[in-house]
């Protein structure tokens, strides 16, 4: 469901907005699953959406450089330890394309990402430990 809204807030970050990248790893079981929630709500919002996938850390350059190519108006991130791992230098791509994104994890916007949407996991830790 977090993927949804993500989806839904980007657009109302920017009206416009037309192409959306979103980076997944898929070393996260659940990214495959967000996929199936995406798709029918792009349609909705009119977005045409492209996948750019990361199964092992040799693929990051390269989905990096077919987003470029790919040229979209807003790039949202799946969650999963490839994007923990890589998540600095993602919003280093983001800011230099000028590319509005929104995050899976709320470690992004504290490293300087433009905008989360998650559970928080210290909350999340603090209750799962009563």
């Amino acid at each position: 469901m977090t993927g949804l809204k993500r989806l839904e807030l980007l657009k109302e970050i920017v009206p416009k907005l037309s192409r959306v990248a979103v980076l997944r790893d898929l070393t996260n079981q659940a990214a495959e699953l967000a996929g199936r929630e995406i798709d029918p709500t792009a349609r909705a919002l009119k977005l045409q959406v492209r996948w750019f996938d990361l199964a092992k850390i040799e693929d990051f350059n390269s989905q990096l450089q077919a987003i470029t190519k790919w040229r979209p108006g807003g790039l949202v991130t799946g969650g999963g330890p490839l994007m923990v791992i890589y998540r600095k230098r993602i919003i280093e791509f983001a800011a230099k394309n000028k590319l509005p994104a929104i995050y899976a994890r709320e470690e992004f916007v504290e490293d300087g990402g433009l905008l989360n949407y998650s559970a928080s996991t210290i909350d999340l830790t603090r209750r799962s430990a009563v």
